[in-house]
């Protein structure tokens, strides 16, 4: 073999070890060299990405405690409201009814509990199946 020969098999071999994987060992040098350089570029990013992410679920928590209080406060007031004698459309009563099932599924997805609002709702439920059968909403 002449130094040209040699010369080329080792350009061959360097390439291959460059540019293909071998399987057993999954070995490439290329992958590793730019997935390095790719981590140490992205660094501050990923960083920066992490402490986003923090903020965004913290205001989500913050929006979910506004949203369920506002719920609540609707179902135990308009049961307030019925209480005192004031009547309301059949369309109210099923806005309410409406109002405690996303209520409930926002309660179960949080894994939170609920107590102030089951037994306004159980009154507004048998209202609203009273005022069914009796046919007295108020009307619209």
């Amino acid at each position: 073999m002449s130094s040209t020969d040699i010369g080329t098999l080792t350009a061959l071999v360097a390439f291959i070890g460059i540019f293909v994987e071998i399987s057993p060992l999954k070995i490439n040098p290329l992958s590793a060299v730019i997935q390095w350089f790719g981590n140490a570029l992205n660094k501050d990013t990923r960083k920066q990405l992490a402490s986003i992410s923090l903020k965004l679920e913290q205001v989500s928590e913050r929006i979910d405690k506004i949203e369920l209080n506002d719920m609540r406060s609707s179902i135990l007031d308009f049961s307030n409201s019925c209480m005192n004698e004031r009547r309301h459309t059949k369309e109210e009563f099923e806005h309410v009814i409406d109002l405690h099932t996303q209520y409930e599924e926002i309660i179960s997805e949080k894994g939170l509990k609920n107590g102030r609002v089951d037994l306004a709702f159980r009154y507004i439920s048998e209202l609203y199946t009273k005022c069914l059968n009796e046919n007295s909403f108020l009307d619209s």
